[in-house]
């Protein structure tokens, strides 16, 4: 297994999200280091992320929103050159079988991605004046040897509001979005009641903004009912896994790369035995292809 890493001292929602998902994919992503298999479909995502991004931090700087040309120009300029670096089949039958791409069109999809980085700056941006952009946030995690922190980026505050920014194929649904704890991650950071919105770019067109809050009761139960007992979990985890591979409890990062290599093909074998799969609906859309032997 090439390119190992660990990277697991800062806990945040997505790294808890996909452990809940499944632990064996939580291993294979944050203590192996293996890359998710990309998409277009992410791709659009990023890029739309990084030219709203730009956008705020432009007017951040300059006082005032841009005009929506400007960020659309910054969201085509970033797609064409993620795409020049990519290898893009011939015909609509090759897309349709490629992996990467799985049918989606580049020019469709650059044309989907300037209309709803336009139509952001020019319907929607007005109501989130900036505050901070892509803000870094972070909290300690006490008495544990392999987690130190919770961490997590907010994609804009704007005053006291959180704004997270989504890019969708279709709307989701307010009972799902009013079930998401991502707001609720972010309050537990900033130490307070918070209110978020969610702002769904839709790939038709349409752009959906949904509100939640939490109050401070919520805080405490993300902290003593989710957050701190699965990082105990994971960390009692990694205890056990250091134990098997080199006979301590407790490793540092060039030790664990060490102990990882060592163990080479066995390690396949060994790590589902403390951070076992989940097999069920999520097993089609695995990204990480690590050999559970379950739908691979």
């Amino acid at each position: 297994m090439a390119d190992l890493i660990y990277e697991t001292k800062r806990l945040s929602y997505s790294s808890l999200e996909l452990y809940g998902t499944c632990r064996l994919q939580w291993a294979s992503r944050y203590l192996l280091g293996l890359e998710a298999l990309p998409t277009a479909d992410m791709l659009l995502g990023r890029v739309v992320h990084e030219a709203i991004a730009f956008g705020n931090r432009e007017w951040l700087e300059r006082g005032e929103p841009p005009a929506p040309g400007l960020p659309q120009a910054r969201f085509l300029a970033r797609w064409y050159e993620c795409v020049e670096e990519l290898s893009v089949p011939d015909t609509g039958l090759e897309l349709a079988m490629d992996e990467y791409w799985q049918g989606e069109d580049p020019k469709s999809l650059s044309e989907t991605g300037s209309r709803l980085v336009g139509k952001y700056f020019a319907e929607v941006a007005a109501s989130y004046p900036p505050t901070a952009v892509e803000l870094e946030l972070a909290r300690p995690i006490e008495g544990l040897c392999y987690i130190s922190a919770f961490a997590g980026v907010v994609d804009l505050l704007s005053g006291d509001l959180v704004v997270e920014y989504k890019v969708r194929r279709q709307a989701s649904s307010p009972t799902r979005l009013s079930l998401a704890l991502q707001p609720l991650a972010y309050a537990y950071l900033l130490g307070r009641p918070t209110a978020a919105h969610y702002v769904e770019l839709v790939r038709n067109g349409d752009i959906r903004v949904f509100e939640t809050g939490k109050v401070q009761e919520d805080l405490g139960w993300f902290e003593s009912r989710y957050l701190l007992p699965l990082a105990r979990e994971i960390d009692r985890s990694l205890h056990e896994l250091a134990q098997e591979l080199t006979g301590r409890r407790c490793l540092d990062a060039s030790e664990w790369r060490e102990a990882l290599t060592e163990a080479g093909e066995e390690l396949e074998g060994i790590l589902p035995n403390y951070f076992p799969p989940t097999p069920g609906w999520s097993c089609g859309g695995c990204l990480y292809r690590f050999g559970c032997g379950y739908m691979i």
